[in-house]
């Protein structure tokens, strides 16, 4: 990330989230006509014109009632405003200037350094009245966030309050292991979090959809690099029927795909339901590596009830994710920090198993050695298969060729295999890749040529 840092603050529903997209490198919040849909500090890497910063979107800042999640939200945005070097505060031009935006405006002033107002949603000609100036932050820019207008207006007023640009050592970035939160609603997610950092990061509540959408975190846990991504709970699509609730699962789901490994968290008492294998599946199948953390466990005391649970869940997964082996388990509760980092440390093992390159030396000795205990079936005609060689093609995830003749091989004896290259290599927690490749038969091209050289002898003797 960059040494400026840019945060986003005001009111909700003013184009926060949206002026975010516009200035980061990826579009990565969730916009909506509602108010209050950012509920988290979200930061991105961002750029205009010629500087490189980071940037942070905010919760609206509002009035709240102690304890409520608008005062979390509030809290998360004055946070941000103290660890800021630059303040966007942003105002909604068509709305203009209300009482809201100057009591905020006093609260802003007492947390920030370096402040600009910005007018929002200035799609035609601006003309700005004295309520603006009254704020106190001198001349307002006028931006569509929407319509990228006025973006160099705001990179010119940006440009005086910068500090020398310094980015972080490239290289390390390509070896920071991107790890998103996921589950259904309520299950724990932010709160592990928070628990894992130490700090109320996250806005946690009882009520289900608090996390609307993913909020990334840079984090560093045994000299390992992380970057933490909480997403929203992911619901069944019958459920999912608010427009903003199909964004927040859709964002949750390309959290996934940019993901290296995943954490899927269940509660202890609700175990594994139907979405939590579809999210399972979906994360298999996009090659991503998987652990499990079952939440709340404190909740199950008696040991016959662990026990039984323990057995249903190992069952399940086994069921309905067979091509996914030995998938890290790991019974914890974020309340009473009981196995917290231990999650952590089984995320490790599984994107280090993700990144391993096996020897094509062992890899044949390998194959020489479990076809010998199970020999490959026959073929038609009672010939046995014949596999030549294999090697491994890919990484992240495992992905290996084995080359040989007429290669049809049945499914039962491709798990086989599959199960022996997990055990063997220690490829677990990810859904190896195996692939076959009929190789082709010399005999059968020389016979083609033998036969075009008779038929071009025919033609030159009749010629």
């Amino acid at each position: 990330m960059f040494l400026n840092l840019v945060a986003i603050v005001g009111r909700p529903n003013v184009g926060k989230s949206t002026l975010f997209n516009r200035l980061s490198k990826r579009k990565k919040a969730i916009v909506h006509d509602l108010a209050g849909v950012t509920r988290d500090r979200k930061y991105a890497e961002a750029s205009i014109g010629p500087i490189d910063f980071t940037i942070v979107d905010t919760p609206g800042l509002e009035k709240a009632t102690e304890n409520s999640i608008e005062s979390e939200m509030t809290k998360q945005g004055m946070i941000a405003c103290s660890e800021a070097d630059i303040v966007l505060f942003v105002v909604d031009y068509l709305s203009g200037i209300t009482s809201q935006d100057i009591e905020l405006a006093k609260i802003i002033r007492k947390q920030a350094k370096n402040i600009i107002l910005v007018a929002n949603k200035c799609e035609g000609e601006s003309l700005f009245d004295g309520s603006y100036y009254r704020l106190g932050f001198g001349d307002p820019i006028a931006v569509s966030a929407e319509h990228r207008i006025g973006m160099m207006e705001l990179c010119e007023k940006l440009i005086p309050f910068m500090k020398d640009e310094v980015k972080v050592d490239e290289e390390g970035s390509k070896n920071t292991i991107r790890l998103s939160i996921i589950g259904r609603p309520n299950v724990g997610k932010s709160t592990y979090i928070n628990k894992l950092l130490n700090e109320e990061r996250l806005v946690t509540s009882d009520i289900a959809g608090t996390t609307r959408d993913s909020i990334e975190i840079d984090f560093e846990y045994l000299d390992r690099k992380i970057k933490l991504i909480d997403t929203a709970g992911l619901r069944k699509k019958a459920k999912v029927n608010q427009d903003l609730e199909v964004l927040s699962c859709r964002d949750a789901i390309g959290a996934i795909n940019l993901s290296h490994v995943v954490v899927l968290m269940i509660d202890s008492e609700t175990q594994l339901e139907h979405q939590d294998l579809t999210i399972l599946n979906f994360a298999a199948k996009e090659g991503r590596g998987i652990v499990i953390a079952v939440n709340k466990c404190d909740l199950v005391v008696k040991e016959n009830l662990k026990s039984v649970l323990q057995s249903k869940i190992a069952s399940n997964i086994n069921t309905n994710l067979s091509e996914v082996y030995n998938i890290p388990i790991i019974y914890c509760s974020n309340l009473e920090m009981i196995n917290v980092t231990e999650v952590m440390d089984a995320v490790i093992t599984v994107y280090d198993n993700w990144n391993k390159k096996i020897p094509t030396n062992k890899l044949n000795m390998f194959l020489k050695d479990v076809t010998e205990k199970h020999f490959p079936p026959l073929m038609q005609g009672g010939r046995r298969m014949k596999f030549k060689y294999i090697t491994q093609i890919n990484t992240r995830p495992a992905a290996f060729k084995i080359f040989g003749n007429s290669l049809d091989v049945p499914e039962e004896y491709r798990k086989y295999l599959l199960g022996n290259i997990a055990n063997q290599f220690g490829l677990y927690g990810f859904q190896i890749r195996l692939f076959f490749n009929k190789s082709d038969n010399p005999f059968e091209k020389n016979k083609d040529e033998k036969k075009g050289k008779k038929v071009r002898s025919k033609k030159e003797m009749i010629s």
